[in-house]
């Protein structure tokens, strides 16, 4: 089988969501992405903001998250979960991992023409984040930063329901 390397930082920090998603998934570690900053201003087809790993080129700026092996198959399905090509672009970057090593990875980052600055995340949405950045032992002052993001609540009940974590 041929292994795929992912860097997740949004909703799909959360275990039981990716595995969902991809039952292939093995968990390579917990790094970080540099050049980016972690936004929640890619408009989802709901209206609301989902998380981005937008490019600042600033080499301060950070982006926490898991980098995952996942098979062919399994990458396919979740490009369709990111909605890649029309909601999320691809493109590899290095990730630096909490061992000191290094490795590339697909990271999923917001198309331009859905980046709208003044959305914010669905409080379901920004909980899936925050207690996937917690589950993965994310740096306190990262989680600090996803806790103070402010959130929206989803109007509409049945998929608020459905996001209940």
């Amino acid at each position: 089988m041929t292994t795929i390397y992912v860097f997740c930082y949004g909703s799909n920090l959360l275990l039981s969501r990716i595995k969902a998603r991809c039952p292939s998934v093995h968990l390579m570690g917990v790094g970080y992405i540099n050049g980016h900053a972690l936004k929640f201003h890619m408009q989802s087809t709901d209206g609301s903001g989902k998380a981005d790993a937008y490019q600042t080129d600033h080499t301060e700026d950070v982006v926490w998250g898991t980098l995952i092996g996942i098979s062919k198959a399994d990458k396919i399905i979740l490009d369709g979960h990111e909605e890649l090509g029309s909601a999320y672009n691809e493109k590899q970057v290095t990730v630096w991992l909490r061992e000191g090593l290094q490795t590339t990875a697909w990271v999923y980052v917001a198309s331009k023409n859905r980046i709208k600055a003044h959305l914010k995340p669905y409080c379901w949405y920004h909980r899936y984040v925050l207690k996937g950045a917690k589950e993965n032992n994310l740096p306190t002052e990262y989680l600090k930063a996803i806790e103070a993001v402010g959130c929206d609540v989803d109007r509409d009940e049945q998929r608020r329901e459905k996001n209940l974590i």
